[in-house]
């Protein structure tokens, strides 16, 4: 397959089965996050990854009373808005109940960060995809 049919071939999910992918898996992801570009090869992104189920459903807890807090505004994404729309306890998912989460950051103060992270997420989409 040539690189721009693999990459018309990727989709989002937002259904997971339960149980943990090999370890070796999740590594090529995170391998596949670390090899991105980043802006004057500066490599302050960071990987967090999270596997522990009470955490995972803490954090969603959390986001799901941050997302309530929020006002619809024009443009907002469409099922955000729908779901703040819909409860003020929103019900918006954003991990769909995966098994690992992996969370990009980088510093606040660089002005670069966003886009080295975009580069990582990327990187690390294609290589689920593989």
């Amino acid at each position: 397959m040539d690189m721009l049919e693999f990459i018309r071939s990727r989709r989002s999910t937002r259904k997971y089965r339960p149980e943990m992918p090999e370890r070796e898996k999740t590594e090529a992801v995170l391998e596949a996050g670390r090899y991105a570009p980043s802006g004057g090869n500066n490599q302050t992104t960071h990987l967090i990854v999270l596997t522990d189920r009470d955490i995972l459903t803490a954090l969603a807890d959390v986001v799901k009373e941050e997302f309530s807090k929020m006002e619809v505004t024009p443009g907002m994404y469409a099922s955000m808005a729908g779901s703040i729309r819909a409860s003020k306890t929103a019900f918006y998912h954003f991990h769909y109940d995966a098994p690992v989460l992996i969370l990009t950051a980088n510093r606040i103060d660089y002005g670069n960060n966003i886009a080295d992270c975009s580069c990582v997420l990327e990187n690390m989409m294609l290589m689920a995809n593989a």
